[in-house]
């Protein structure tokens, strides 16, 4: 089953073009403004088979998530104007650039996800329930840093001087999305307009927990992209490693959810609805108006990747239950102690002065029969 990242890409002027079900199709006009694009672990994508029946299983390669690190938004939410730590990060000096989401938490470190912040390889991701890619390589060196910079408010103009820019970028290193598609970056400067949001780093989420959506995507497969809408009251479908009733592989940091996120989402934060705290980062997923096979990476299980972050910001973040914390308190200072981010440990870029291109990446909706046929052996 094909599940996309959601990011989105856009044309300055113009108007909104959706691309999805089937190759996109580029428009040469100089009137396409926006336009979404399949690249990351992001949650859009082309419409998945139905809902399996079957139990969860081990280790099989069941879904196919073509990301796209510019094509979700929140589908069928609201205009927020109450969150005001969710950020939006633009990819690119010059348009045509991509919008992603992002989580402001600490004044200059905001939490997004990996295949916005990477170049992407690979126009389909495939992971496992064992939290593995199925089909190679994802992305590869990370976007130039500055190329990457962040604007605040509910409808920011993305043609104006951002808030901040970005300074370094901090991952886990690899090749796949997979069970991480998490990054922070950090900021050139302190954003004081917008309050940084607490974070959960003990305990996973759980199954039937209800979370908020908030992000930059659509809300309508005919709406622009670039507005902060959110949705509340979505409930946690699954928790991993595992494979869902809906035939969606989880790995053992990520969950699922229903309807809600789409392109121009990607990135943007999952927060539990009690107490307000970051719980997870859009990675990929189904049709936007697919009640189910929406994917989002856990915060929890990378302490790693926020010490060294808080390290290089020089800064603390507040956790779920309202501490502040250092890089020491997260496991030393240079954050080695920190649970293991697996893949080798943390991977830190920093200003580049190589040149950057136009950040184009194709979306493809990928529904193989080899996956159709697992899913009903199930």
């Amino acid at each position: 089953m094909p599940s996309r990242p959601c990011g989105a890409r856009v044309l300055l002027p113009g108007v909104l073009t959706r691309l999805c079900g089937g190759a996109a199709r580029r428009s040469g006009s100089t009137k396409a403004r926006y336009r979404w694009i399949a690249a990351t672990v992001a949650l859009a994508g082309c419409a998945p088979a139905a809902p399996s029946d079957g139990a969860a299983s081990e280790g099989r390669d069941v879904r196919v998530a073509t990301h796209d690190t510019s094509d979700m938004t929140i589908f069928g939410g609201a205009p927020d104007g109450e969150v005001g730590g969710v950020v939006a990060l633009r990819v690119g000096q010059a348009a045509p650039f991509e919008i992603c989401s992002a989580a402001l938490i600490a004044p200059n470190v905001v939490l997004t996800a990996r295949h916005c912040v990477s170049r992407m390889v690979a126009s389909s991701v495939v992971c496992t329930d064992r939290g593995t890619s199925a089909n190679g390589e994802h992305v590869a060196r990370d976007q130039a840093i500055e190329d990457i910079s962040v604007f605040v408010g509910q409808a920011p103009n993305f043609a104006t001087t951002p808030a901040a820019r970005a300074s370094s970028i901090v991952h886990r290193g690899g090749s796949s999305l997979c069970n991480g598609d998490i990054a922070l970056v950090v900021l050139d400067r302190p954003v004081w307009n917008a309050a940084p949001l607490r974070v959960r780093l003990g305990g996973s989420v759980r199954p039937y927990e209800r979370v908020r959506a908030v992000g930059y995507g659509r809300s309508d497969v005919t709406d622009p992209l670039g507005r902060r809408l959110r949705r509340d009251d979505i409930d946690v479908l699954a928790v991993g490693a595992r494979l869902t009733a809906s035939s969606t592989a989880l790995g053992d940091r990520e969950f699922e959810v229903g309807r809600s996120i789409c392109q121009g989402d990607s990135g943007g934060p999952s927060i539990d609805t009690n107490t307000g705290a970051v719980v997870g980062v859009v990675s990929r997923g189904a049709d936007c108006r697919q009640d189910y096979g929406h994917v989002y990476t856990q915060t929890s299980g990378f302490e790693a990747l926020f010490a060294r972050a808080l390290k290089l910001a020089g800064s603390t973040l507040t956790n779920e239950e309202g501490l502040a914390l250092s890089s020491t308190d997260l496991g030393g200072a240079d954050g080695a102690g920190a649970t293991s981010d697996i893949e080798g440990g943390c991977s830190v870029s920093g200003p580049s002065r190589a040149p950057h291109g136009a950040f184009a990446i194709a979306l493809a909706c990928v529904a193989t029969w080899f996956g159709r046929r697992r899913q009903r052996a199930r």
